[in-house]
């Protein structure tokens, strides 16, 4: 199969669009932790948390750092997995915006599930209809569009 993709401009892509999305997706947790009465410190501590139960907790260091790598890992997957996709179904590039939409939406709900593995149903079923109406076009904004659009431009992108 032919793609008007390169290694070097998928590389470029990949890495642009984690870093950009993951810092735009932690700024605005940070700014709803704060809002909530929280810290950054904390809601890092509590993505942690998803993966090493309570010891996350214990220093003042590991908590956070650990929430940090969490985080953009799963930005990573998730912006992996669009770029992949696209490369499959060049369809997603011609529609960006409808595509971006749909995986914003899509990853919202994959980042709410795996962010509490213990719980069933998935945390994104139990919010607010005014939680969804909050977090829903953040993840699109800040995350599908931004993915949608660099991955559109990565096709160009020659070296």
């Amino acid at each position: 199969m032919t793609t008007p993709y390169t290694r070097s401009g998928t590389l470029r892509g990949l890495v642009l669009a984690t870093a950009l999305t993951g810092t735009l997706l932690l700024l605005a947790g940070f700014a709803g932790a704060i809002w909530s009465g929280g810290s950054p410190a904390a809601m890092l501590t509590g993505i942690a948390s998803g993966v090493i139960g309570d010891a996350a907790w214990q220093g003042p260091v590991m908590g956070p750092v650990l929430g940090l790598l969490v985080h953009f890992s799963v930005i990573a997957v998730l912006v992996d997995l669009y770029v992949v996709a696209s490369i499959r179904m060049t369809g997603l590039n011609r529609h960006w915006r409808i595509s971006g939409a749909a995986f914003g939406t899509l990853a919202w709900m994959v980042r709410s599930t795996l962010a509490a593995p213990r719980d069933w149903p998935p945390a994104f079923l139990d919010l607010t209809a005014r939680e969804m109406a909050v977090q829903i076009p953040l993840h699109v904004a800040l995350l599908g569009l931004p993915v949608a659009l660099l991955t559109r431009w990565a096709s160009r992108w020659k070296r």
